[in-house]
């Protein structure tokens, strides 16, 4: 299950400022936490394009946890500055696509030894948006389909490397300023169960509560599809 705060400020024409302050529980025999800090910054470039850019900060708590050689599976801590592209296109009042794409360095510490592990992975997600009609200013539903990728283009395997995962969302508007989202995920992903064997493909299905207050102008070209 995750659980995330997702802050958002729109400047009065090309600007969104945003960040994720998540936690990440896993309900199984590891029974490992994860803690994300990520500030990031977006600015458009007219009506379907936007640049986007920030820093990933993730805490991994494997909490004692022993690999299947017995030894004990130390603390990771993780840097990740992204770049990328997204493209967003409305297709009538109802329905919109957008398409994100995105390159991610991966700087993977051993809190305990300090060794890292680098990397450098491609992502993208294609996603399908339907909003029900408003009744009101600003209070609307928007249901959502996706379907995301990722590919390691260099450097070493990680303790957890995902490989696609497929999503399906329900979002809330309460007002212009605030909304939450619901979201069910199948991901596949390897994991990496011992220092002296290979990575093992494993699928799961996990729960995601967002919720976003916001701040600034509603006139924003980013916000008008965000």
């Amino acid at each position: 299950m995750r659980l995330e705060v997702v802050p958002q400020w729109y400047s009065k024409d090309k600007i969104k400022v945003y960040g994720q302050i998540s936690i990440r529980k896993e309900f199984n025999k590891n029974e490992w936490k994860r803690y994300v800090v990520k500030p990031s910054i977006a600015y458009s470039l007219g009506d379907f394009w936007s640049l986007r850019g920030g820093l990933g900060l993730l805490y991994t708590d494997n909490r004692g946890t022993k690999d299947n050689s017995g030894l004990v599976i130390a603390d990771r801590f993780e840097i990740r500055p992204f770049q990328g592209l997204k493209y967003n296109y409305v297709l009538n009042e109802k329905w919109n696509i957008d398409t994100y794409g995105r390159l991610e360095e991966r700087f993977d510490f051993n809190v305990d030894t300090k060794n890292s592990i680098n990397s450098l992975r491609l992502r993208l997600r294609l996603r399908a948006i339907y909003r029900f009609s408003a009744y009101q200013s600003g209070k609307y539903y928007r249901a959502m389909f996706s379907w995301e990728g990722f590919s390691s283009l260099s450097g070493s395997t990680h303790q957890t490397d995902e490989k696609y995962r497929v999503t399906l969302g329900l979002e809330r508007s309460f007002n212009h300023n605030q909304k939450g989202r619901v979201e069910v995920t199948w991901e596949s992903q390897d994991y990496l169960y011992s220092r002296d064997a290979s990575q093992i493909e494993y699928s799961q299905i996990y729960l995601r509560v967002r919720y976003y207050p916001t701040w600034g102008t509603l006139l924003n070209k980013i916000r008008r599809h965000d």
